[in-house]
């Protein structure tokens, strides 16, 4: 038996709407609005007989109604309006002329769905839902006013909606701004201007999220318009250098700046733009290349949009700007590497570490500096992982490089490098439960036997395997360093023993404020670091040499300088509180015959701490405990010995 078709509903309404004799009370209007619109969205729009709505049609666009002075009947015949529209979808019994009313009136009420406490705000919110979800907002994009009203509904709904709507009320003024995007032939440049303006609004702003919700939604259709927008702008630039007015370029930098923003939130509405970028690249005028390295490689730098996959061809564009004939802008790719490689290396290893290793091999003084700057600021992970040995060596070598500042920013850069290589290799705490401070006090007292400490100087946050291969990789920092001990250059001498004092012994580093420095572990540092030239004879001889220079200059110390001078040169049976008050007798007293001349000593004594190893670390030295199993053991004993 066939299912019977169900029967058509028909609309049973009979009042007057507009007054024919004499006009009716505002009041009874509005109870005849809201009753006629409760009886309209109760029709399905696929039962109902649409003809039956007509009288009611034609009367809810009398002028009258459309224009009426109290909001709350407007509101009412919107919302009426809007049933109307849903109920003859997808035609509208209405023409074009009162379609553009229809929606001028729509638009109105929009600006007043912000107060979530106002007695209408229900039907304000029913029209806005009925119009995103209906879809009926596409009758508007056929109009010939269409644009304004495009711009009018979305500046509206980004201003007025905010966090006190429900969430799905947001999201039907996202719908509904997307549609009208989508369903237009054309997006005025007003409206993306506005939606740009609203992406620049902090993440914290709902009226961002909602701006950033369209773009990505409707990024096929903006794409075009954003890439107009950023052409006027390069464009109007261009003119400006070509006559001279190149002065302030503001815009520019603005716009430039816009498009790192967008590549974070919405990356695929830069798929005109990013081509612009790499034609900026290779620009005459150096403003251009500069905002374009700049730009990209914030972009490449993205932890999460990796642009050299979207567009390797402005990744290649990119790096080949390491190259760039001006100085300045080669400094500018520079600053830019750490950010790549630290979230990128696994991709981008390779062309990097040639790109640096070039780089500090520069021509220009400043750009060898510059890129001796580079491995310090990369994540010593992805240091260990990624960067490769001909990076080093070109780092290593710029320690004898023939200008001062590109040396010494070298060796800070190797000292740093190597710091971090004792930070993983070494515990953090020592491994007795004795404070280092404490411990170290006991044990030096005048006269006292040094008892064996339960810090083993062979203690590793490694296993074996792990060790052999960080030192494999790393060994070289102690061998370039003290390499630079047989240059002859008074200078360098200066910078090597600094680095051995700054970044090598580092006493400060486990010494807590107002504490006696923990000598302990400085020692320790110093045992790895020279045990990493155990097969190297010249680093070792370069070592022990700087020693023995060092230890002479204590002895040049005249005893006649009283108690305090004495009390110094039997550093290794005082302990640490006596020898600081003697240090601080002995520099009031010179500075009282030589003034200014305790700055120059205080230098010198600096330059000597680093080699006294306290005398509670001899036994550890003398009788060390390592394990047999480990390879790495084996060359921190001997080196032990030589320290000694």
């Amino acid at each position: 038996m066939a299912q019977e078709a169900p029967a058509q509903q028909r609309l049973e309404w009979s009042l007057p709407l507009v007054g024919r004799e004499r006009s009716i009370s505002t009041s009874e209007l509005v109870k005849r609005l809201k009753t006629l619109f409760e009886n309209l969205a109760d029709l399905r729009q696929d039962t109902t007989d649409a003809s039956s709505c007509n009288h009611v049609a034609k009367d809810l666009v009398a002028p009258s109604l459309l224009n009426h002075r109290d909001r709350g009947v407007r509101i009412l015949v919107a919302c009426c309006l809007a049933e109307i529209l849903r109920i003859y979808a997808p035609d509208a019994p209405y023409e074009d002329d009162q379609i553009k009313a229809i929606f001028e009136l729509f638009a109105l009420q929009m600006r007043a769905i912000g107060n979530v406490d106002d007695a209408y705000h229900a039907y304000y919110a029913h029209l806005l839902t009925s119009l995103a979800v209906i879809r009926s907002i596409t009758l508007a994009t056929e109009l010939d006013s269409a644009d304004d009203l495009m711009l009018d509904f979305c500046s509206t709904l980004l201003a007025k909606i905010s966090r006190a709507h429900p969430q799905p009320l947001i999201q039907y003024a996202v719908d509904l701004m997307t549609t009208l995007i989508e369903e237009s032939a054309s997006v005025p440049m007003d409206v993306t201007i506005l939606l740009l303006e609203k992406i620049r609004l902090p993440e914290t702003e709902l009226a961002h999220d909602m701006a950033v919700q369209v773009a990505r939604s409707a990024s096929d259709h903006l794409q075009k318009y954003v890439c107009q927008y950023f052409t006027d702008i390069i464009l109007t630039a261009v003119r400006a250098v070509h006559q001279g007015k190149a002065t302030d370029l503001a815009d520019l930098t603005d716009a430039h700046n816009l498009m790192v923003e967008l590549f974070t939130v919405a990356p695929s509405l830069l798929l005109n733009v990013v081509p612009q970028l790499e034609e900026e690249l290779v620009a005459e005028h150096t403003t251009f290349r500069s905002l374009a390295i700049k730009t990209l490689g914030a972009m490449l730098a993205h932890p999460h949009q990796l642009l050299f996959r979207l567009y390797p061809s402005a990744w290649k564009a990119w790096l080949n700007r390491r190259n760039d004939k001006v100085a300045q802008l080669r400094l500018q790719w520079l600053s830019l590497v750490p950010d790549v490689y630290n979230r990128h290396a696994a991709h981008l290893a390779p062309e990097l570490n040639d790109a640096l290793t070039q780089r500090l091999l520069d021509m220009d003084e400043k750009v060898r500096l510059a890129a001796c700057q580079i491995v310090p600021q990369i994540d010593f992970d992805t240091v260990r992982r990624f960067v490769t040995a001909n990076v080093f060596d070109a780092v290593g070598s710029r320690i004898k490089d023939k200008r001062l500042s590109v040396r010494m920013e070298a060796m800070k850069a190797v000292g740093d490098l190597w710091k971090k290589v004792m930070e993983v290799v070494l515990p953090a705490t020592p491994a007795s439960g004795a404070a280092a401070g404490d411990d170290s006090q006991t044990q030096s007292q005048i006269g006292g036997v040094a008892e064996h400490s339960q810090y083993q100087l062979v203690d590793t946050n490694l296993v074996d395997d792990e060790v052999q291969d960080l030192m494999a990789a790393f060994q070289w920092i102690p061998r370039d360093v003290l390499a630079s001990a047989y240059l002859n250059d008074a200078q360098l001498t200066a910078i090597l023993e600094n680095t051995l004092i700054e970044t090598v012994v580092h006493v400060a580093k486990d010494t807590p404020k107002g504490a006696p420095p923990n000598w302990r572990a400085a020692t320790q540092r110093l045992l790895w670091f020279l045990s990493a030239t155990t097969d190297d004879d010249r680093a070792h001889r370069a070592f022990v040499s700087g020693v023995t220079v060092l230890n002479q200059v204590v002895k040049q110390y005249d005893p006649e300088w009283g108690t305090g001078f004495r009390a110094l040169l039997a550093w290794s049976t005082r302990d640490f509180l006596d020898l600081r008050k003697a240090a601080k007798d002995v520099l009031h007293r010179i500075e009282a015959v030589i003034p200014g001349s305790a700055t120059v000593l205080c230098l010198i004594a600096h330059r000597m701490t680093p080699f006294i190893v306290a005398r509670e670390r001899i036994p550890d030295l003398i009788d060390r405990p390592f394990d047999p199993e480990s390879d790495w053991a084996w060359r921190l004993l001997p080196a032990a010995h030589a320290l000694l």
